[in-house]
């Protein structure tokens, strides 16, 4: 039997599914589920299956945490554990949100706060590491999405700590078996990793580093190579691993020793890397050459004060103080963005443009820009050849109607797999010959009628005047309806024989029909809560619901209708 679940699933009559949070490379899925026996309904992550030695190393690490007093604050709780169709599952608490959300939030302010923030979170990642590897264990996959930012009791992002998840390749240490060196994540594994062997302590800080290098640059010199190579059910090629794994570990050297130098104009900026992260990979890096001929523990203490730790606090104290700090180094940052944000800012990156672009003849060109999340959307503008990214984004906003340029943002995919991080492209960066790009941000569900930079007069701008307020009652009932349309196993029937027909594919046939039959349910619909029956009338009710996308309430039933009508399940 197929260990997937879907919606309205319901395990040991406790756990009723809601959406897939996430999808792993080794077949593992994170499920968002509704605790019926709880008194509140909340809210838990779901992991199924779960491979019997992940759920031993959860349940492990969190007996010995209670054993020993301390507070498990490395980890999310483990609630629960059983069995379902065959397969082992682990119920963990929910936690809100993975670690790039906090490098998004940072975009635009200076290098120099923003990693006054991120070596505040350096410090908090050293210490659960620590307690894991003191514990027995080393992670394995550290990387920017098995880190989660999660408050306690607000919803304040400047109360979030981090924790880490997804311990499906978690190893003893010491103890363990040989891996392989694509084990993991590749972009951010350690040096070392790449002949292979056994995977040990440094490993896991080394990853870190690189994760704090991911949120201060962004794109790496070597995600490119990842990102190419020839990737099956999570793992490379045997004839590309070596390959590969060997020109990642000699680019990551190289910005050790070098920083940008030999990259090329493009990596100039890791030349800018803080001292302070600069010493902490070399100390790392030397832990890892010393831990192949002893199994001591690095030194902790050296690697917190390589990050500007104080000395003599002692764990709790240390992280008490760096709540603090986080806090104000987070509110600092906000206010940085705040400060440097607004059109006069953007009105002096248009005006930025690549040197050399005039030499080649200017022309117009098509590129596709198609949605991040929602990938049944795109549309095709029409842009200068030697343009830059903002003017793609212009363009984008120009078809949609609107002039808030916080509303759509251009993204490239980092890295690889099924749960993917996304990294926002320079507003300032040539397209050359780029002729398709991702976004992310607001639908790009386009007005019936409308035909872009070249629609005929008239025709420009149809359905801006149509105008429909909601209520946050009628827009719950609203989404109650859809729950309950595309819920059923009508809508489920047709769906999966769409995704049948089109062997599990996002092509575009594939995404016409799927958006023929979601909107088979939404002309029904609409019409009842003063939106046209129309394509038109979706975008309008789209626009209504605005005003509401901060409640938790509405949020929560997006992600269930999205997870109702979404992409397709891929096979693994």
């Amino acid at each position: 039997m197929e260990a997937r679940l879907s919606p309205s699933d319901t395990l040991d009559n406790r756990y009723l599914i809601l959406w897939r949070a996430g999808q792993g490379k080794a077949g593992g899925a994170v499920y968002a589920a509704k605790d019926t026996q709880s008194s509140s309904s909340r809210k838990v992550a779901l992991k199924y299956p779960v491979k019997p030695a992940e759920l031993e190393v959860l349940k492990t690490l969190q007996q010995k945490s209670a054993g020993s007093g301390e507070e498990c604050f490395w980890m999310p709780q483990v609630l629960d554990w059983g069995e379902f169709r065959g397969f082992s599952y682990a119920a963990t608490e929910m936690l809100s949100r993975p670690l790039p959300s906090v490098f998004e939030r940072m975009k635009g302010a200076s290098l120099a706060i923003r990693w006054r923030v991120l070596r505040v979170i350096g410090r908090m990642l050293v210490r659960r590491l620590e307690a894991i590897h003191r514990h027995g264990f080393v992670h394995c996959d550290i990387q920017p999405n098995n880190i989660l930012m999660h408050s306690h009791g607000t919803d304040s992002f400047l109360d979030e700590l981090p924790y880490l998840v997804d311990f499906g390749t978690a190893m003893r240490s010491p103890g363990g078996e040989p891996q392989r060196p694509d084990r993991g994540s590749v972009d951010f594994n350690s040096v070392a990793t790449a002949s292979g062997g056994v995977r040990g302590p440094c490993d896991d800080l080394e990853s870190m580093g690189w994760v704090l290098s991911f949120g201060l640059f962004g794109e790496l010199p070597w995600f490119e190579v990842t990102r190419t190579a020839r990737w099956m059910q999570g793992r490379l090629s045997e004839e590309d691993c070596p390959v590969v794994c060997g020109e990642v570990r000699d680019a990551k050297i190289a910005v050790m020793e070098s920083g940008g130098e030999g990259f090329g104009a493009k990596w100039e900026c890791l030349g800018d890397m803080p001292l302070e992260l600069a010493k902490f990979l070399r100390l790392v890096r030397a832990g890892c050459q010393a831990a192949a001929r002893s199994d001591a523990l690095p030194d902790y203490d050296a690697l917190l004060s390589a990050l500007g730790g104080q000395s003599g606090l002692g764990t709790q104290g240390a992280e008490a103080a760096d709540i603090a700090a986080y806090r104000a180094a987070a509110a600092a940052a906000a206010a940085a963005v705040a400060q440097e944000g607004g059109e006069a800012e953007v009105e002096e990156i248009r005006t930025l443009r690549n040197p050399g672009s005039q030499e080649v003849p200017a022309h117009l060109v098509k590129v596709e820009v198609r949605h991040a999340i929602m990938e049944s959307e795109s549309m095709t503008v029409t842009v200068m050849n030697t343009c830059v990214v903002l003017d793609v984004r212009k363009a984008v906003l120009g078809r949609l109607g609107v002039s808030k340029l916080s509303e759509v943002k251009l993204v490239r995919r980092m890295g690889q797999g099924d749960n993917p991080t996304f990294a926002s492209l320079d507003d300032k960066e040539p397209i050359d010959d780029r002729r398709k790009f991702i976004a992310m941000g607001r639908s790009l569900a386009v007005p019936l009628g409308e035909q872009g930079p070249t629609a005929k007069p008239g025709t420009q701008g149809v359905g801006k005047d149509i105008k429909v307020e909601l209520t946050l009652d009628r827009a719950l009932a609203l989404q109650d309806e859809f729950v309950e349309r595309f819920g059923n196993e009508d809508f489920q029937s047709k769906l999966r024989g769409v995704q049948e027909a089109h062997n599990y594919q996002m092509t575009p046939p594939f995404r016409a029909a799927h958006a023929d039959l979601c909107f088979s349910v939404q002309q029904d619909v609409l019409p009842a809560y003063g939106f046209p029956p129309t394509r038109m009338g979706v975008v309008v009710m789209m626009r209504a619901f605005r005003p509401f996308m901060d409640n938790q309430g509405i949020q929560y039933k997006t992600q269930y209708i999205n997870q109702l009508i979404g992409a397709p399940d891929r096979r693994q």
